[in-house]
């Protein structure tokens, strides 16, 4: 019977003439089931795989590294290990070292833009925005008097020394964490991971919050050019809105062009008329048109700049985070059949429960992920790094 040939009905498609060795790999392989039906050149009908004798051998008995396992000269403990479910657990965290170099990417970014310079000027815009052609000139004013009350830049450069604090901080801290954690789930890893942040995490953290540092005070001076920009648009602030707000046949003149008396009025009278032009209202709205744009562009080049700065740290740092979570992907390669990679895993993939973070890195985290939608990253990276985050 073994050497005639066989068909198969299996999910209601019939396949055949098939030999009987075909049969067992088939068994082996798992896409022939007991139940399924078999039928040969003899048989009165169809009948299930399982009652032909010897298709379906008992499986031979598991190797001795998916059971206890001593430790050995690369550190493992003793423990199961189940090769298959290791190379499970290597393929998430290939996929989490993707998804970190995302986030943190697009965390830093973040970061820069929320100095309190930039967050002053972007509720000023939100105001001056509003106004288009049509709109009324008392609610041009009101909203232009809304964008001043906005801003403060009294104490400018200590508030954004304490922001931009987060960024010097959270560099090293990052480094400290992902060989700290390492290390303390698997204290033999620097005989499988050569990089300089397993040698010496602290001097490696210390070196890169002094680079973010430099990078973040690189243009702390332009501070004072954008003080003096919103000191301009405050002395300017008080005339604009009499200006604005004034009910009068100026209303309909505003704007008006040179020689509106028309010829004749003498040497002495052109000369007043063209001091009083200089600062003729219209001219004045002009100036004050300037000056915001002055000051607006002032600070979000500041923000630009300074974000720029800050990324080419960043881009290094990830570099040097990439090589770090991919040597240490490869040497979790090299022990999958003998070493249990559970622990590592767990440590490396799960969020730390004293980390969890409160009501604002929440809405950190959230801006940074809205960001990253924007930018067409995939549902299966925002889950994962929800996961990561705690943030499920």
């Amino acid at each position: 019977m073994a050497d005639a040939e066989w068909h198969v009905l299996r999910h209601n498609i019939t396949e055949g003439p098939l030999s009987y060795s075909e049969l067992q790999r088939r068994t082996i392989a798992g896409t022939l089931d007991r139940t399924d039906l078999v039928w040969q050149d003899g048989l009165t009908d169809w009948v299930q795989a399982g009652t032909i004798k010897g298709l379906f051998r008992a499986p031979p008995p598991p190797p001795k590294t998916t059971s206890v396992v001593a430790v050995s000269a690369n550190g493992t403990t003793a423990g199961r290990v189940d090769p298959i479910a290791n190379r499970r657990m290597i393929s998430q965290l290939r996929d989490d070292s993707a998804d970190v170099q995302l986030f943190w990417a697009e965390a830093m970014r973040v970061v820069v833009r929320l100095n309190p310079v930039n967050i002053q000027i972007h509720n000023f815009l939100s105001f001056i925005n509003q106004v288009v052609d049509g709109t009324p000139r008392h609610d041009i004013a009101r909203l232009v008097q809304e964008a001043m009350q906005q801003v403060d830049l009294t104490n400018a450069a200590p508030m954004l020394d304490e922001s931009l604090d987060g960024i010097t901080a959270v560099g090293p801290e990052l480094i400290k964490g992902y060989t700290s954690e390492l290390l303390a789930v698997w204290p033999k890893v620097t005989q499988f991971v050569q990089h300089r942040w397993l040698e010496d995490p602290a001097k490696e953290g210390e070196s890169l919050r002094q680079q973010l540092r430099r990078a973040v005070q690189a243009h702390r001076q332009d501070l004072v050019v954008i003080q003096n920009h919103f000191r301009q648009l405050q002395e300017f602030h008080s005339r604009y809105h009499a200006i604005m707000t004034r009910n009068s046949v100026w209303d309909y003149v505003l704007g008006f062009a040179a020689g509106f008396f028309g010829g004749g009025i003498g040497a002495i009278g052109a000369q007043v008329w063209d001091d009083w032009r200089g600062k003729s209202d219209t001219d004045f709205a002009q100036s004050f048109g300037n000056a915001v744009d002055q000051f607006s562009g002032a600070a979000l080049s500041f923000t630009q700049k300074t974000e720029q700065e800050v990324e080419s740290v960043v881009a290094a740092f990830l570099k040097d985070l990439h090589s770090f979570t991919q040597g240490t992907i490869s040497a979790l390669e090299s022990v999958a059949d003998s070493k249990d990679l559970t622990p590592i895993y767990h440590k490396l993939h799960d969020p730390d429960p004293a980390d969890a973070p409160d009501e604002d890195g929440k809405q950190f985290f959230e801006i940074v992920l809205s960001n990253l939608r924007d930018q067409k990253i995939s549902a299966r990276s925002e889950a994962n790094i929800r996961e990561m985050l705690g943030m499920r």
